[in-house]
C-alpha cells in the first residue's frame, strides 16, 4: 500500500516526496494517502485511509500543518442520553466514537475544500470554509460517494461508485440527479462502477468507470444550462436579473420545483409577500411563513398543520392584560426605583420603531416607552427552522426602570380548551403533558432549567412552584397531531426557566414558554433577627437570548420518538452533540 505522497514538475521532475509526518500533532496516525488536492498556495490536502481527523494538510514545501475537514461521528440518541447520565468509569469502558474518514477532496479556484464521504447518507457532501467549518446542509446523496467535482460557479458534481451524479448549487441546495449503474448489459449514460468525475470549461462531464476502464462523456442540455445560469445570477445577489431566467424555465418544464421555490425568495425579498407564499405553495415546500412588521407576529404553514406565533383562538373572558399577553410577540418584566414589578407586553405596552429585512434574517427594534427600556430582535427564518434573539448589547435602559426578563413568542402553539396533542418536557427522563386530559392542578409549573441556583436555592423567589425532578435539557416540544415544533433554548440557558400554564388556571389557553432572567429576584436580609426583603441583581447577567424553532410533520401521528430523534439531529447538526463524541 502506498505510503506517500509525490510531487513532480510539469516536466516530470520529481521535486517532493511527502511521508507519515513526525510531528506530536499528527501523532500515532497511520499515513496511507489514498486521494489528494492542492489550493493556488500549493498547500496539499490528503485523504488517507482511517484518518478519522479528516485531511492532512502541507504546505508546498511538504511540511505538515494540521488537519480540517474532519466529519462527525455518527452519534445514537442512545450514546447521547449514555454520556449524560453515566459515570465517568461507566464511559470508559464505551467503544470510542470514529468518525468516518473523508474518502475524496477536491479545492476549487478560491481556495475551498470540499470532501465526499461514503457511507453518510446525510451529509456525505461538505464545503468547508477558510477556517475548517462546513457550510453545507445536511444533504441526502446517494450513500456511495466516491469522487468530486466543483464549476467555477460553485456547484458541486458528486459522483457515486453506482453511476449517480448529484448537482448540488454553491448554497447546498440538490438541483439535478442522474445517471445510475448497468448491472448485466452495457447501456448508454450507465456505468458498473464509477471512481472519478471532471468538467470542462464547456460544461461536460466526464466519468471514469474502473471496471470498464471507460470514460463516459455527459453534455450539459439548454435547460440545465438555463438553470445553472439562473442560479448564478441568484447566488450572486441578482435577484431581479435572475427572475426572467426562472420564468423561462418554468416555461420548458412547469414541474421543476425549484424555480418556483427560488421565485418564492425573490417575491419575499421584495417584499411581496402574497406572491411568495403563492410560489412556496406551487412548489409544494413543507412550509410557507406569514409574517406581520407591525407586530412581529408569524404564522409558519407546515403540510400538515398551522403554527401561530400568538393566541389565535379567541377568548371573550379574558381581560386587556391578558389579551395583549396573548397577541405579543415579546413581554418583559421590570422594576422600578422602589422595585414595584411590572409586567409588559409588546401589544399593550410597547411598539415596533423599526422593521429591516436582510437577505436571510429580519432586524427589528422593539421599546416599551413608559418603562424607557428598548432591544433588538433578530429573526432569521431557513426553511423550517426559525431563530429568534436579543442581541444583548442592543438592551438599553434609560430611565429608573431595570429589566428583569424577557419572554419572546410565549404564546407560540398555544390551544384553547381540550385539545389533541402533548407537551415533551426533559424533566427527569421525560414527561408528556397530555393536553387532551384535565388537569388537576391549580398552579403553572415554572422551574429553571438544570435546577435550582445553589448560591440562591434559600433566598431564590423564583422557586419550583411544584418541584419534580431536575430539567436536564433547554428544550421543549409541542406535539399537534401529525406534526410538531421543537423549542430549545440555544443561548441563556443557564437564566431560563420553563412555564407551563394548562387550561383552567389563569386562563383558558394551555401555553408553554422559556423565560430569561437578567436579574434574579432574591430575599436579602436587613437585620440580625433574619428579618428580609425582597430584592434584585443590581448588575444584569450578561447573556443574549436565544431561541431556535424546528417545526416538522409526520406522517402518522407524532410521539415522543419523532421529537426524540428530530432533537437528536439538532444536537449533532448544532455541534453540541460534539461534548459526548
Amino acid at each position: 500500500m502506498n505510503k506517500s505522497v509525490v510531487v513532480y514538475s510539469y516536466s516530470g521532475e520529481l521535486i517532493n516526496e511527502i511521508t507519515q509526518p513526525n510531528s506530536p500533532m499528527y501523532g500515532k496516525n497511520d499515513f496511507t494517502p489514498t486521494k489528494i488536492a492542492a489550493d493556488y498556495k500549493g498547500n496539499i490536502y490528503v485523504s488517507c485511509l482511517v484518518l478519522t481527523e479528516g485531511l492532512a494538510v502541507f504546505n508546498e514545501r511538504g511540511e505538515f500543518l494540521g488537519f480540517t475537514g474532519a466529519n462527525k461521528p455518527n452519534i445514537s440518541l442512545k450514546m447521547i442520553l449514555q454520556r449524560i447520565f453515566f459515570s465517568e468509569k461507566q464511559k470508559e469502558q464505551l467503544l470510542k466514537i470514529r468518525a468516518p474518514s473523508p474518502t475524496n477532496v477536491f479545492v476549487d479556484t478560491n481556495g475551498l475544500v470540499y470532501t465526499v464521504t461514503q457511507g453518510l447518507k446525510n451529509g456525505g457532501v461538505k464545503k468547508f470554509n477558510i477556517i475548517g467549518e462546513n457550510i453545507f446542509p445536511e444533504i441526502t446523496t446517494n450513500p456511495n460517494l466516491s469522487d468530486l467535482c466543483v464549476d467555477e460557479d460553485g456547484n458541486v458534481y458528486a459522483l457515486s461508485s453506482q453511476g449517480t451524479i448529484d448537482i448540488i448549487s454553491s448554497d447546498g441546495n440538490l438541483v439535478f440527479s442522474f445517471g445510475g449503474q448497468s448491472y448485466i448489459e452495457e447501456r448508454l449514460g450507465l456505468t458498473r462502477n464509477s471512481q472519478g468525475i471532471a468538467l470542462d470549461d464547456k460544461g461536460n462531464l466526464y466519468v471514469l468507470d474502473k471496471e470498464t476502464s471507460r470514460i463516459t462523456v455527459f453534455s450539459i442540455t439548454n435547460f440545465g444550462r438555463t438553470v445553472l445560469s439562473a442560479l448564478s445570477l441568484y447566488n450572486s445577489g441578482k435577484y431581479k436579473a435572475s427572475k426572467g431566467f426562472w420564468e423561462d424555465i418554468l416555461k420548458m418544464n412547469e414541474q421543476f420545483l425549484l424555480a418556483y421555490r427560488t421565485l418564492g425568495n425573490i417575491y419575499f425579498k421584495e417584499q411581496n409577500y402574497s406572491e411568495a407564499f403563492e410560489y412556496f405553495k406551487i412548489s409544494q415546500d413543507n412550509y410557507e411563513i406569514l409574517f406581520d412588521k407591525k407586530s412581529l407576529n408569524f404564522v409558519v404553514q407546515t403540510k400538515n398543520q398551522r403554527w401561530y406565533s400568538y393566541a389565535f383562538e379567541e377568548d371573550d373572558q379574558l381581560n386587556e392584560k391578558w389579551y395583549a399577553y396573548s397577541k405579543s410577540s415579546v413581554a418583559i418584566e421590570c422594576v422600578n426605583k422602589d422595585l414595584t414589578s411590572y409586567q409588559l407586553s409588546l401589544k399593550r405596552n410597547g411598539k415596533v420603531d423599526r422593521v429591516t429585512i436582510k437577505n436571510d434574517y429580519i432586524l427589528a427594534t422593539v421599546s416599551f416607552p413608559t418603562a424607557q427600556i428598548s432591544f433588538d430582535l433578530v429573526i432569521n427564518f431557513e426553511n423550517s427552522d426559525l431563530k429568534v434573539k436579543v442581541p444583548y448589547e442592543s438592551i438599553k435602559e434609560k430611565g429608573e426602570f431595570k429589566l428583569i426578563s424577557i419572554e419572546l413568542y410565549p404564546f407560540l402553539g398555544a390551544t384553547k380548551g381540550l385539545q389533541n396533542g402533548y407537551y415533551v418536557v426533559p424533566e427527569g427522563s421525560g414527561i408528556l403533558v397530555n393536553l387532551s386530559k384535565n388537569t388537576k392542578s391549580t398552579q403553572p409549573y415554572v422551574g429553571r432549567i438544570y435546577g435550582p441556583d445553589i448560591g440562591l436555592s434559600s433566598l431564590s423567589l423564583h422557586q419550583n412552584l411544584n418541584p419534580g425532578e431536575r430539567l436536564i435539557l433547554p428544550m421543549y416540544s409541542i406535539i399537534k397531531e401529525n406534526s410538531f415544533v421543537n423549542v430549545v433554548a440555544e443561548e441563556g440557558d443557564l437564566y431560563t426557566y420553563l412555564k407551563i400554564y394548562r387550561a383552567g388556571i389563569t386562563t383558558n389557553y394551555n401555553w408553554i414558554t422559556f423565560k430569561f432572567v437578567f436579574r434574579e429576584p432574591y430575599k436579602r436580609v436587613i437585620n440580625k433577627k433574619g428579618d428580609s426583603v425582597n430584592w434584585y441583581q443590581e448588575k444584569m447577567n450578561k447573556f443574549s437570548p436565544a431561541v431556535f424553532y424546528k417545526f416538522s410533520d409526520t406522517q402518522d401521528l407524532a410521539s415522543f420518538n419523532d421529537v426524540a430523534k428530530e432533537f437528536k439531529r439538532y444536537l449533532v447538526n448544532s455541534g453540541l452533540g460534539k461534548n459526548f463524541s
